[in-house]
Protein backbone atom coordinates (compact mmCIF):
# COMPACT_ATOMS: atom_id res chain seq x y z
CA UNK A 1 0.00 0.00 0.00
CA UNK A 2 1.55 3.34 -1.37
CA UNK A 3 1.10 6.61 1.33
CA UNK A 4 -1.35 9.18 0.53
CA UNK A 5 1.06 11.88 -0.91
CA UNK A 6 2.76 9.04 -3.40
CA UNK A 7 -0.52 8.39 -5.40
CA UNK A 8 -0.66 11.85 -5.98
CA UNK A 9 -0.67 12.40 -10.59
CA UNK A 10 2.38 13.76 -11.53
CA UNK A 11 1.66 16.49 -13.67
CA UNK A 12 3.01 17.23 -17.39
CA UNK A 13 6.85 18.21 -17.55
CA UNK A 14 7.92 21.39 -18.83
CA UNK A 15 11.29 22.96 -20.02
CA UNK A 16 11.75 24.35 -16.60
CA UNK A 17 11.30 21.34 -14.73
CA UNK A 18 14.11 19.55 -15.41
CA UNK A 19 17.49 18.96 -13.28
CA UNK A 20 18.85 21.52 -15.17
CA UNK A 21 16.70 24.49 -13.07
CA UNK A 22 17.86 22.76 -9.66
CA UNK A 23 21.43 22.29 -11.01
CA UNK A 24 21.67 25.99 -12.57
CA UNK A 25 20.24 27.58 -9.16
CA UNK A 26 22.76 26.26 -7.08
CA UNK A 27 25.75 27.23 -8.99
CA UNK A 28 24.06 30.41 -9.67
CA UNK A 29 23.96 30.91 -5.65
CA UNK A 30 27.59 29.01 -4.94
CA UNK A 31 29.10 31.42 -7.60
CA UNK A 32 27.93 34.36 -5.26
CA UNK A 33 28.44 33.08 -1.86
CA UNK A 34 31.83 32.00 -3.15
CA UNK A 35 32.94 36.21 -4.59
CA UNK A 36 31.05 37.02 -0.77
CA UNK A 37 33.12 35.34 0.81
CA UNK A 38 36.32 35.80 -0.21
CA UNK A 39 35.51 39.62 -0.37
CA UNK A 40 34.39 39.83 3.21
CA UNK A 41 37.25 37.86 4.35
CA UNK A 42 40.31 39.67 2.80
CA UNK A 43 39.04 43.15 2.98
CA UNK A 44 36.49 43.51 6.20
CA UNK A 45 36.99 43.40 9.62
CA UNK A 46 36.83 40.36 11.43
CA UNK A 47 34.84 39.38 14.67
CA UNK A 48 36.37 37.02 16.25
CA UNK A 49 40.50 36.06 15.58
CA UNK A 50 41.44 32.52 14.03
CA UNK A 51 41.89 29.50 16.61
CA UNK A 52 45.13 28.23 17.80
CA UNK A 53 46.55 26.47 14.84
CA UNK A 54 43.99 27.04 12.06
CA UNK A 55 45.20 28.95 9.19
CA UNK A 56 48.80 26.99 9.58
CA UNK A 57 45.96 23.53 9.24
CA UNK A 58 44.18 25.51 6.28
CA UNK A 59 45.05 26.89 2.73
CA UNK A 60 44.49 30.41 2.65
CA UNK A 61 42.32 30.82 -0.56
CA UNK A 62 39.49 29.29 1.42
CA UNK A 63 40.21 30.18 4.64
CA UNK A 64 37.05 32.56 4.77
CA UNK A 65 35.18 28.98 4.80
CA UNK A 66 37.36 27.02 7.24
CA UNK A 67 36.23 28.81 10.55
CA UNK A 68 34.82 27.74 13.97
CA UNK A 69 33.53 23.99 13.96
CA UNK A 70 35.63 23.08 10.63
CA UNK A 71 39.29 22.95 12.73
CA UNK A 72 37.04 19.97 14.56
CA UNK A 73 35.96 18.46 11.63
CA UNK A 74 39.93 18.87 9.81
CA UNK A 75 41.07 17.39 13.03
CA UNK A 76 39.54 14.39 13.42
CA UNK A 77 39.78 14.07 9.03
CA UNK A 78 43.91 14.41 9.85
CA UNK A 79 44.14 12.65 13.22
CA UNK A 80 40.97 10.82 14.41
CA UNK A 81 39.79 10.30 18.02
CA UNK A 82 44.11 10.06 18.83
CA UNK A 83 45.37 10.63 22.41
CA UNK A 84 44.97 14.40 22.56
CA UNK A 85 41.47 14.74 22.40
CA UNK A 86 41.48 11.95 25.17
CA UNK A 87 43.16 13.96 27.31
CA UNK A 88 41.32 16.79 26.58
CA UNK A 89 38.01 14.95 27.24
CA UNK A 90 39.28 13.35 30.87
CA UNK A 91 40.28 16.75 31.54
CA UNK A 92 36.79 17.93 31.28
CA UNK A 93 38.06 20.21 28.27
CA UNK A 94 36.38 20.83 24.67
CA UNK A 95 37.46 17.70 22.89
CA UNK A 96 37.26 16.23 19.06
CA UNK A 97 34.71 13.37 20.86
CA UNK A 98 31.52 15.98 20.53
CA UNK A 99 31.71 15.62 16.74
CA UNK A 100 30.65 12.27 15.13
CA UNK A 101 32.82 10.20 12.65
CA UNK A 102 31.19 10.37 9.26
CA UNK A 103 31.60 13.36 7.97
CA UNK A 104 35.41 13.51 8.78
CA UNK A 105 36.37 9.90 7.39
CA UNK A 106 34.48 11.01 3.99
CA UNK A 107 36.82 14.34 3.92
CA UNK A 108 40.26 11.74 4.63
CA UNK A 109 38.73 9.68 1.54
CA UNK A 110 38.68 12.65 -0.41
CA UNK A 111 41.65 14.08 0.78
CA UNK A 112 43.34 11.45 -1.24
CA UNK A 113 42.49 13.59 -4.70
CA UNK A 114 43.55 17.36 -3.35
CA UNK A 115 46.97 16.05 -2.25
CA UNK A 116 45.82 15.66 1.26
CA UNK A 117 44.42 19.53 1.55
CA UNK A 118 42.17 18.42 4.14
CA UNK A 119 40.90 21.95 4.07
CA UNK A 120 40.39 21.78 0.24
CA UNK A 121 38.94 18.11 0.32
CA UNK A 122 36.16 19.60 3.47
CA UNK A 123 34.96 21.57 0.85
CA UNK A 124 34.63 19.73 -2.35
CA UNK A 125 33.00 17.31 -0.41
CA UNK A 126 30.60 19.89 1.30
CA UNK A 127 30.05 21.66 -2.07
CA UNK A 128 29.21 17.89 -4.01
CA UNK A 129 27.01 17.08 -1.00
CA UNK A 130 25.13 20.57 -1.29
CA UNK A 131 24.45 20.34 -4.76
CA UNK A 132 23.09 16.33 -4.25
CA UNK A 133 21.14 17.42 -1.85
CA UNK A 134 19.47 20.06 -3.70
CA UNK A 135 18.97 17.66 -6.88
CA UNK A 136 17.97 15.04 -4.66
CA UNK A 137 15.15 17.56 -3.01
CA UNK A 138 14.19 18.41 -6.57
CA UNK A 139 13.30 14.60 -7.25
CA UNK A 140 11.74 14.12 -4.28
CA UNK A 141 9.34 17.01 -4.85
CA UNK A 142 8.34 15.99 -8.06
CA UNK A 143 5.84 13.30 -6.77
CA UNK A 144 4.01 15.50 -4.18
CA UNK A 145 4.20 19.31 -5.84
CA UNK A 146 3.09 21.02 -9.31
CA UNK A 147 5.85 22.33 -11.27
CA UNK A 148 5.68 25.76 -10.06
CA UNK A 149 5.38 24.92 -6.46
CA UNK A 150 8.77 22.95 -7.15
CA UNK A 151 10.81 25.27 -8.46
CA UNK A 152 9.82 27.68 -5.31
CA UNK A 153 10.20 25.17 -3.30
CA UNK A 154 14.27 24.61 -4.29
CA UNK A 155 14.55 28.36 -4.59
CA UNK A 156 13.23 28.96 -1.54
CA UNK A 157 16.04 26.13 0.18
CA UNK A 158 18.75 27.37 -2.05
CA UNK A 159 18.51 30.92 -0.70
CA UNK A 160 17.35 30.11 2.89
CA UNK A 161 19.16 32.67 4.84
CA UNK A 162 21.75 30.13 6.64
CA UNK A 163 21.91 28.25 3.54
CA UNK A 164 25.80 29.30 3.04
CA UNK A 165 26.62 25.25 4.90
CA UNK A 166 25.55 23.91 1.33
CA UNK A 167 28.09 25.52 -0.42
CA UNK A 168 31.69 25.65 0.88
CA UNK A 169 32.17 25.73 4.58
CA UNK A 170 33.70 22.36 6.34
CA UNK A 171 30.49 21.44 8.77
CA UNK A 172 28.59 18.06 8.24
CA UNK A 173 25.50 19.87 7.54
CA UNK A 174 25.19 19.35 3.32
CA UNK A 175 26.77 15.73 3.91
CA UNK A 176 24.05 14.64 6.91
CA UNK A 177 21.18 16.41 4.22
CA UNK A 178 22.62 14.21 1.09
CA UNK A 179 22.28 11.36 3.25
CA UNK A 180 18.84 11.58 4.95
CA UNK A 181 17.02 12.80 2.01
CA UNK A 182 18.65 9.72 0.28
CA UNK A 183 16.92 7.46 2.65
CA UNK A 184 13.77 9.11 2.61
CA UNK A 185 13.71 8.82 -1.76
CA UNK A 186 14.77 4.72 -0.95
CA UNK A 187 12.00 4.20 1.22
CA UNK A 188 9.23 6.09 -0.70
CA UNK A 189 10.54 3.52 -3.68
CA UNK A 190 9.90 0.59 -1.29
CA UNK A 191 13.63 -0.27 -0.64
CA UNK A 192 13.47 0.08 3.32
CA UNK A 193 16.83 -1.85 3.60
CA UNK A 194 18.83 0.58 1.82
CA UNK A 195 17.17 3.37 3.13
CA UNK A 196 17.78 1.97 6.71
CA UNK A 197 21.92 2.17 5.38
CA UNK A 198 21.13 5.62 4.26
CA UNK A 199 19.71 6.18 7.62
CA UNK A 200 23.19 4.73 9.29
CA UNK A 201 25.29 7.01 7.48
CA UNK A 202 22.92 10.13 8.61
CA UNK A 203 22.51 8.67 11.98
CA UNK A 204 26.49 8.67 12.00
CA UNK A 205 26.86 12.13 11.09
CA UNK A 206 24.92 14.31 13.98
CA UNK A 207 23.86 12.96 17.58
CA UNK A 208 20.58 14.71 16.21
CA UNK A 209 20.39 12.39 13.51
CA UNK A 210 17.92 10.21 15.57
CA UNK A 211 14.85 12.12 14.32
CA UNK A 212 16.23 10.66 10.50
CA UNK A 213 15.35 7.22 12.26
CA UNK A 214 11.93 8.12 14.31
CA UNK A 215 10.93 9.93 10.59
CA UNK A 216 11.84 6.59 9.05
CA UNK A 217 9.90 4.84 11.24
CA UNK A 218 6.75 6.84 11.07
CA UNK A 219 6.82 7.32 7.07
CA UNK A 220 7.24 3.50 7.27
CA UNK A 221 4.61 2.50 9.14
CA UNK A 222 2.17 5.24 7.20
CA UNK A 223 3.17 4.22 3.71
CA UNK A 224 2.03 0.47 4.92
CA UNK A 225 -0.86 1.66 6.42
CA UNK A 226 -0.71 0.36 9.77
CA UNK A 227 -1.51 3.34 11.67
CA UNK A 228 -4.66 5.28 9.73
CA UNK A 229 -6.31 8.03 11.18
CA UNK A 230 -10.51 7.65 10.60
CA UNK A 231 -11.95 11.43 11.54
CA UNK A 232 -15.22 9.92 11.26
CA UNK A 233 -14.67 8.00 13.71
CA UNK A 234 -16.42 8.91 17.09
CA UNK A 235 -15.64 7.10 20.75
CA UNK A 236 -18.58 6.10 22.90
CA UNK A 237 -17.88 8.12 25.86
CA UNK A 238 -15.04 10.79 27.48
CA UNK A 239 -13.90 13.60 26.13
CA UNK A 240 -11.71 14.99 23.31
CA UNK A 241 -8.65 12.65 24.49
CA UNK A 242 -11.28 9.39 24.29
CA UNK A 243 -12.78 10.31 20.16
CA UNK A 244 -9.19 11.26 19.32
CA UNK A 245 -8.03 7.40 20.39
CA UNK A 246 -11.03 6.42 18.66
CA UNK A 247 -10.20 7.33 15.63
CA UNK A 248 -6.79 5.96 15.17
CA UNK A 249 -6.52 2.18 14.30
CA UNK A 250 -3.48 0.21 13.95
CA UNK A 251 -3.63 -2.84 11.67
CA UNK A 252 -0.47 -4.92 12.77
CA UNK A 253 -1.73 -7.41 9.47
CA UNK A 254 -0.13 -4.65 7.06
CA UNK A 255 3.32 -4.46 8.31
CA UNK A 256 5.95 -6.74 6.77
CA UNK A 257 9.24 -8.22 7.87
CA UNK A 258 11.82 -5.98 5.67
CA UNK A 259 9.94 -2.67 6.72
CA UNK A 260 11.91 -2.99 9.67
CA UNK A 261 14.65 -2.43 7.80
CA UNK A 262 14.53 1.01 8.18
CA UNK A 263 15.96 0.29 11.78
CA UNK A 264 19.38 -0.43 10.42
CA UNK A 265 19.57 3.31 10.51
CA UNK A 266 20.16 3.43 14.44
CA UNK A 267 23.31 1.32 13.69
CA UNK A 268 24.87 4.92 13.17
CA UNK A 269 24.43 5.98 16.78
CA UNK A 270 25.20 2.62 18.13
CA UNK A 271 28.40 2.14 16.94
CA UNK A 272 29.59 5.35 17.40
CA UNK A 273 28.54 5.22 21.24
CA UNK A 274 29.87 1.40 21.42
CA UNK A 275 33.42 3.36 19.96
CA UNK A 276 33.33 5.80 22.97
CA UNK A 277 32.53 3.74 25.36
CA UNK A 278 35.74 1.10 24.29
CA UNK A 279 37.81 3.90 24.00
CA UNK A 280 36.77 6.48 26.33
CA UNK A 281 35.03 4.49 28.68
CA UNK A 282 31.78 6.54 28.32
CA UNK A 283 29.08 5.81 25.69
CA UNK A 284 27.76 9.19 25.84
CA UNK A 285 30.91 10.65 25.46
CA UNK A 286 29.85 13.31 22.75
CA UNK A 287 27.19 14.95 25.71
CA UNK A 288 29.25 14.74 28.38
CA UNK A 289 31.87 17.32 26.66
CA UNK A 290 28.95 19.46 26.02
CA UNK A 291 29.69 20.47 29.82
CA UNK A 292 33.37 21.87 28.74
CA UNK A 293 33.91 25.51 29.38
CA UNK A 294 33.09 27.31 26.30
CA UNK A 295 30.27 25.04 25.30
CA UNK A 296 28.28 25.11 28.77
CA UNK A 297 25.86 23.14 26.93
CA UNK A 298 24.95 20.00 29.59
CA UNK A 299 21.90 18.40 29.57
CA UNK A 300 19.22 19.22 31.92
CA UNK A 301 16.71 22.01 33.00
CA UNK A 302 18.91 24.86 32.49
CA UNK A 303 19.43 24.30 28.58
CA UNK A 304 15.77 22.90 27.87
CA UNK A 305 14.04 26.30 29.54
CA UNK A 306 17.23 28.15 27.40
CA UNK A 307 17.93 29.91 30.39
CA UNK A 308 20.95 31.01 28.58
CA UNK A 309 19.24 32.57 26.11
CA UNK A 310 17.73 34.77 28.28
CA UNK A 311 20.87 35.37 29.66
CA UNK A 312 22.65 36.36 26.56
CA UNK A 313 19.48 39.19 26.00
CA UNK A 314 20.09 40.98 29.27
CA UNK A 315 24.04 40.67 29.29
CA UNK A 316 25.47 40.54 25.55
CA UNK A 317 25.56 43.09 22.66
CA UNK A 318 22.30 43.63 20.55
CA UNK A 319 24.12 42.28 18.21
CA UNK A 320 24.74 38.94 19.24
CA UNK A 321 21.27 38.91 21.02
CA UNK A 322 19.92 39.95 17.43
CA UNK A 323 21.09 36.61 16.17
CA UNK A 324 19.82 34.52 18.96
CA UNK A 325 16.32 35.90 18.13
CA UNK A 326 16.59 35.75 15.07
CA UNK A 327 17.10 31.91 15.12
CA UNK A 328 14.57 31.20 17.87
CA UNK A 329 12.21 32.91 15.61
CA UNK A 330 12.89 30.58 12.42
CA UNK A 331 12.71 28.02 15.20
CA UNK A 332 9.15 28.62 15.96
CA UNK A 333 8.31 28.92 12.16
CA UNK A 334 9.35 25.33 11.12
CA UNK A 335 7.64 23.96 14.03
CA UNK A 336 4.74 25.70 12.94
CA UNK A 337 5.20 24.84 9.73
CA UNK A 338 4.90 21.07 10.88
CA UNK A 339 1.18 21.52 10.80
CA UNK A 340 1.25 22.43 6.93
CA UNK A 341 3.12 19.27 6.63
CA UNK A 342 0.79 17.62 8.70
CA UNK A 343 -2.15 18.37 6.44
CA UNK A 344 -0.07 18.63 2.95
CA UNK A 345 1.85 15.75 3.15
CA UNK A 346 0.78 13.48 5.67
CA UNK A 347 1.44 12.03 9.37
CA UNK A 348 4.72 10.79 8.47
CA UNK A 349 6.55 13.66 7.35
CA UNK A 350 5.27 15.60 9.94
CA UNK A 351 6.94 13.49 12.67
CA UNK A 352 9.92 13.66 10.84
CA UNK A 353 9.84 17.22 10.67
CA UNK A 354 8.84 17.86 14.68
CA UNK A 355 11.35 15.42 15.32
CA UNK A 356 14.38 17.40 13.12
CA UNK A 357 13.82 20.84 14.44
CA UNK A 358 13.24 19.81 18.48
CA UNK A 359 15.96 17.13 19.29
CA UNK A 360 18.57 19.95 18.31
CA UNK A 361 16.36 22.61 20.10
CA UNK A 362 16.33 20.35 23.06
CA UNK A 363 20.27 20.52 22.88
CA UNK A 364 21.10 24.26 22.40
CA UNK A 365 20.82 26.44 25.58
CA UNK A 366 20.38 29.41 23.24
CA UNK A 367 19.03 28.25 19.86
CA UNK A 368 22.35 28.93 18.48
CA UNK A 369 23.01 27.12 15.57
CA UNK A 370 19.33 26.62 15.10
CA UNK A 371 19.84 28.28 11.77
CA UNK A 372 21.80 25.62 10.17
CA UNK A 373 19.83 23.03 11.58
CA UNK A 374 16.47 23.51 10.11
CA UNK A 375 18.21 23.00 6.75
CA UNK A 376 17.00 19.43 7.98
CA UNK A 377 13.21 20.12 7.71
CA UNK A 378 12.84 19.81 3.69
CA UNK A 379 9.21 18.42 4.34
CA UNK A 380 8.60 22.52 5.53
CA UNK A 381 10.80 24.43 2.56
CA UNK A 382 8.46 22.15 0.21
CA UNK A 383 4.80 23.41 1.70
CA UNK A 384 6.23 26.83 2.24
CA UNK A 385 7.01 26.68 -1.64
CA UNK A 386 3.33 25.05 -2.34
CA UNK A 387 1.97 27.87 -0.56
CA UNK A 388 3.74 30.29 -2.29
CA UNK A 389 3.48 29.53 -5.64
CA UNK A 390 -0.60 30.30 -5.75
CA UNK A 391 -0.94 32.84 -8.62
CA UNK A 392 -2.45 35.49 -6.41
CA UNK A 393 0.59 35.25 -4.02
CA UNK A 394 3.07 35.57 -6.67
CA UNK A 395 4.53 39.75 -4.40
CA UNK A 396 4.80 37.32 -1.41
CA UNK A 397 6.84 35.03 -3.40
CA UNK A 398 9.24 37.73 -5.09
CA UNK A 399 9.47 39.14 -1.31
CA UNK A 400 10.26 36.26 0.15
CA UNK A 401 12.69 35.01 -2.13
CA UNK A 402 14.66 38.33 -2.24
CA UNK A 403 14.77 39.29 1.55
CA UNK A 404 15.68 35.63 1.83
CA UNK A 405 18.86 35.68 -0.39
CA UNK A 406 19.72 39.22 0.80
CA UNK A 407 19.84 37.69 4.60
CA UNK A 408 21.48 34.72 2.98
CA UNK A 409 24.48 37.12 1.38
CA UNK A 410 24.74 39.35 4.61
CA UNK A 411 25.08 36.17 6.77
CA UNK A 412 27.54 34.44 4.38
CA UNK A 413 29.35 37.49 4.32
CA UNK A 414 29.39 37.60 8.06
CA UNK A 415 30.51 34.08 8.52
CA UNK A 416 33.18 34.82 6.15
CA UNK A 417 34.55 37.70 8.32
CA UNK A 418 34.19 35.03 11.49
CA UNK A 419 31.18 36.27 13.01
CA UNK A 420 29.82 33.95 15.60
CA UNK A 421 26.10 32.56 13.50
CA UNK A 422 26.64 28.52 14.26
Amino acid sequence: MTSPVSSVARPPRTARDTVWFPLSVFLGVAMVLFVTVQVSHDHFTAEHRPMPGELSTLGHWYSGWMVFDTSWYVYIAQHGYDAQQEDLFDAGEQSAIAYFPAYPLTVRAVARLTGHDYGAAAMLTTFLCGLAFALLFWRWCRDRLSPAARRTAIVLLLVYPYAWFLYGSGYSDAFFLAATISAFLLLDRDHPVLAGLLGFVALAARPTGTAVLIGLVAVALERRGVLTRDPSAVGDSGGWWARERARWHFRSDRFRARDAGVLLAAGGLLSYMFFTFTQFDDAFAFATVQKAPGWNQPAGFHTWLKIGFFGHLVHDSPSFSLRLVVQALLTLAFLIGSVLVLRRLGWGYAVYSVAIVALPMLGTADFQGMGRYLLGCFPVFAVAGDWLAAPHRQMLRRGAVIVSAISLIALTSLFGRRYYLT
